[in-house]
């Protein structure tokens, strides 16, 4: 059985806090953001729309996978970018070999090979 929480109604700003402070609303994954409504999906099955302290008790692990704060990153200096971005304008009769695309192997020359 594969089950899904769906939030909807989104908020964000004040109106979000302050839905939040109220008990109307749920903060998104920890942030600044929230949502005021869910949809239970059960099997590719929509089960309705309700409010998040309307969701059954058995659905309340997927409930706090949407409010949970992420886990920092072990181990990378705070501020410091993930992937280094590198931009450049090339004709486009340009041929570009990435690292991921070719492996250097060994390739025995033409005049060595043997006829199949």
């Amino acid at each position: 059985m594969e089950r899904w929480i769906e939030p909807l109604g989104l908020l964000s700003g004040p109106s979000a806090f302050q839905a939040v402070g109220e008990g109307r609303a749920l903060p998104l994954a920890g942030g600044p953001a929230a949502f005021a409504l869910v949809r239970l999906i059960e099997d590719g099955r929509s089960l309705g729309v309700v409010p998040p302290g309307a969701v059954p008790e058995d659905w309340a692990e997927g409930l706090h996978a949407l409010t949970a704060r992420p886990a920092p990153f072990a181990g990378l200096p705070a501020g410091r970018p993930l992937v280094d971005t590198f931009i450049t304008e090339v004709s486009q009769d340009t041929w570009i070999l990435f690292p991921w695309d070719i492996e250097p192997q060994f390739v025995q020359p033409i005049v060595r090979r043997q006829p199949r």
